[in-house]
């Protein structure tokens, strides 16, 4: 979450620095970080900013070799269709990791409250639902991305330097040392 215009603006303007078309709810780009920081004094009086959340700040993302149009429009999709009555600006990037795969992601800062005067108060029940619905959004363009959760894409403790050792030593047990024992010795 964010609060007052500052962090807004901030937000924004992250945007614009690694978004690759960011723009506004009503398809309008955002340029440059005066750009982003004029758009966030224009969202001042949707902001209440005695409250302790004037904006959220959302990620959802893909395996790196997604389609970048097709991502695009579901995230599009997603955002209007899950906040009708929120302004919103997003933008989309694309992590690379060495191997060239990466994950591609959308940054979407949101205003909490709707113009309608609701105000959004996400719980883990909404998350679920925001994750189908982009599901759908991007299934319906063809992406095979399905609605998971942190918790359920978590993985096993990683395997480390002790662990390697102990499974070593059991693959490679080491000579049984001769120890004397029931043996006779020569002088």
């Amino acid at each position: 979450p964010g609060h007052g215009v500052e962090a807004l603006a901030y937000r924004l303007s992250l945007l614009t620095e690694k978004g690759e078309g960011a723009m506004t709810d009503g398809k309008v780009p955002i340029a440059s970080r005066l750009g982003a920081r004029n758009l966030a004094r224009e969202w001042k009086r949707d902001l209440h900013s005695f409250e302790g959340r004037d904006t959220m700040h959302l990620v959802v993302s893909a395996k790196g070799d997604s389609d970048m149009d097709a991502f695009r429009s579901a995230v599009r999709a997603y955002l209007h269709e899950s906040f009708p009555q929120n302004k919103f600006m997003w933008g989309v990037h694309s992590d690379k990791k060495e191997n060239g795969q990466g994950h591609i992601h959308a940054h979407a800062v949101i205003a909490m409250r709707g113009s309608d005067g609701s105000k959004l108060h996400p719980n883990i029940k909404t998350f679920r639902n925001w994750r189908e619905t982009f599901a759908e959004k991007a299934q319906a363009e063809g992406l095979k991305i399905v609605a998971t959760a942190a918790a359920e894409r978590a993985s096993s403790q990683s395997y480390g330097a002790k662990d390697k050792s102990i499974v070593d030593a059991a693959e490679h047990p080491r000579r049984q040392q001769d120890s004397g024992v029931g043996r006779l010795r020569q002088l």
